[in-house]
């Protein structure tokens, strides 16, 4: 076996204000957490239509990232740089780019006007990955997307996540114990990269409540 230690958070954009404390708390009690998170314009526009959904009338809040505290976990930005994505943003066809920017607030009125906790739960599973990657599949017009929001920050993530298996196994006393907070879109190639650094086993698992309905 791995010596290293590995607890998976896969999120979600918006939640309970609980949910995301007590992930917060769990995550900040391992020895590092891979957090994502990427701030330029262009992901601003691609994530800005949960921020219009009526949260705080649902009991909801958006996820906001964690933040290291004295004493606590070693907190590393597992995602790609900021430059990065805007490189691969710029590569897109100026027409997807202009659907996501003028779709993304049609989005967030829509939500706005009719978003429920139960709507908003509805799809949020790793398992809904086949049918996106079907409709996104090579040779499709939003291939690109896929790739600036998926695959990229998939394979940087892995990366970044090797170096620290890497770390664990160099140095396995005491395990390293290494939490992974992440969209669950990502968990697939994160599986990946652990069956790649050695047999892992599942010891325990737990059910957070993100959007009770």
């Amino acid at each position: 076996d791995h010596p290293a230690e590995v607890t998976l958070y896969p999120m979600i954009h918006v939640g309970t204000a609980g949910f995301f404390e007590t992930v917060e708390t769990e995550a900040l009690g391992h020895d590092v957490v891979l957090v994502e998170g990427v701030r330029t314009r262009a992901s601003w526009f691609l994530t800005r239509a949960y921020r219009w959904a009526p949260l705080k009338r649902l009991g909801l809040t958006a996820q906001t990232p964690i933040r290291p505290q004295a004493g606590g976990a070693e907190v590393i930005l597992a995602d790609v740089t900021p430059g990065e994505f805007d490189r691969l943003w710029r590569g897109l066809p100026l027409w997807l780019r202009a659907a996501v920017t003028l779709g993304a607030p049609a989005y967030g009125l829509w939500l706005r006007a009719t978003a429920s906790r139960a709507n908003l739960a509805r799809g949020q599973c790793t398992t809904d990955l086949a049918d996106r990657d079907l409709t996104l599949a090579p040779g499709t017009p939003a291939e690109g997307l896929l790739s600036v929001i998926l695959h990229a920050r998939d394979e940087h993530l892995a990366r970044v996540l090797g170096a620290e298996l890497d770390k664990a196994r160099a140095a396995p006393d005491p395990p390293r114990r290494i939490a992974v907070v992440y969209g669950a879109a990502h968990m697939p190639a994160v599986l990946t990269e652990l069956r790649r650094h050695g047999a892992f086993r599942p010891v325990e698992s737990a059910w957070l409540d993100a959007i009770p309905l």
